[in-house]
C-alpha cells in the first residue's frame, strides 16, 4: 500500500508540473530524493508517469489532432462548408503538423545522443537547482514581452526549429519543457495562447519517443511493480488535464511572473538538500 501511495503522490506531482512551468523532472528528482528505494525512482517510471501526461494532452486537444489528423491522412471533412474555405483549413492543419515534425528534430538528437547525461542530471541534484534557476530566469524574460500576433501556422522552418531547441534543452531535469518553449514561441512572436497550445502539442512526439526509447526498461518491470506503476500513470493523466487548461489561461494573461519566483524558491530547496 505504501507504494501505491508514493506513486500516486508522483503521479499527481508529474501530472500539474508538466504543464504549469516548474519543470516535472526537476520536481520528480527532489521528491525522489526524499523518497528512495522504491520503484518510484526508476528510469521506467518516469517513463509512464510522462505518458500519463500525454495522455492529457490528446484528450485535451482531441479536437485539434482529430482536425490534423483529417487533413494529412485525408479523411472525411464536414458537410456545409464552402470547398475553399475546406482546403483552406486542411492547408492550415498539414503545415501546422509539418512545423510540429521540423521542432522535434532537435530533441531528438539530443535525447537519444546525450541520454546517459541526462540520467546523471536527474540524480544530481545540484544541478537540477542550477536548472530550476535557469527555467526562473527564463519565465521572468517571457513575463516581460507582450505576445505578438503570430498563428502557429504562419511560423517559418527556422523560427520551428529554434523553437525546438528551446524543448531540447529542457531534457536537462530542472528545465521547464513548456516554459522553454513557451519563451521560445514568444521570441518567434507567436500570439500567447497560440504559443502555448503549439508547445503543448509539441509534446506529444516529445514524450512518446521517450516511451518508445524507454520501451525495453518498461517492458523488464517486474509483476509487483506494475500496479503502483499504473496508479501513478492514471493520477498523472488525471491532474495533467486540468493543469493544462490553468496554463492555458495563465499564459493568456501574462502572470508568470509568481512561477518564476517559485522556481527560484524550488531551485533553493535542491541545492540546499544537495548539501545535506
Amino acid at each position: 500500500m505504501l507504494e501505491y501511495l508514493k506513486a500516486i503522490f508522483l503521479g499527481l506531482l508529474q501530472g500539474l508540473t508538466e504543464f504549469l512551468p516548474v519543470s516535472s523532472s526537476g520536481h520528480l528528482a527532489i521528491a525522489e530524493e526524499t523518497l528512495p528505494g522504491t520503484v518510484a525512482g526508476s528510469l521506467a517510471f518516469n517513463v509512464i508517469l510522462h505518458a500519463g501526461t500525454l495522455l492529457s494532452v490528446l484528450v485535451y486537444f482531441r479536437t485539434d489532432l482529430t482536425a490534423m489528423a483529417a487533413a494529412v491522412f485525408g479523411m472525411a471533412r464536414p458537410r456545409g462548408y464552402p470547398a475553399a474555405a475546406i482546403a483552406r483549413k486542411a492547408e492550415i492543419e498539414r503545415r501546422t503538423v509539418a512545423l510540429l515534425a521540423v521542432a522535434t528534430v532537435p530533441i531528438v538528437i539530443v535525447g537519444f545522443g546525450f541520454a546517459s547525461e541526462v540520467e546523471e542530471a536527474f540524480h544530481s541534484l545540484a544541478a537540477v537547482g542550477c536548472a530550476l534557476l535557469v527555467t526562473a530566469a527564463a519565465l521572468w524574460f517571457a513575463s516581460t514581452r507582450d505576445g505578438g500576433t503570430q498563428q502557429a501556422a504562419g511560423l517559418g522552418w527556422g523560427q520551428a526549429l529554434l523553437i525546438g531547441c528551446f524543448q531540447a534543452v529542457a531534457v536537462m531535469p530542472g528545465v521547464s519543457r513548456s516554459g522553454l518553449t513557451l519563451v521560445g514561441a514568444l521570441l518567434c512572436g507567436m500570439e500567447r495562447g497560440d504559443a502555448a497550445r503549439f508547445a503543448f502539442l509539441m509534446a506529444i512526439p516529445a514524450i512518446g519517443g521517450a516511451f518508445v526509447h524507454s520501451a525495453g526498461d518498461i517492458t523488464a518491470l517486474g509483476s509487483d511493480e506494475l500496479g503502483p506503476v499504473l496508479a501513478g500513470a492514471a493520477a498523472a493523466a488525471s491532474t495533467g488535464f486540468f493543469a493544462i487548461g490553468a496554463m492555458m489561461r495563465v499564459v493568456r494573461r501574462g502572470r508568470l511572473r509568481p512561477f518564476a519566483l517559485y522556481c527560484v524558491a524550488a531551485g533553493a530547496v535542491a541545492l540546499g538538500l544537495s548539501r545535506l
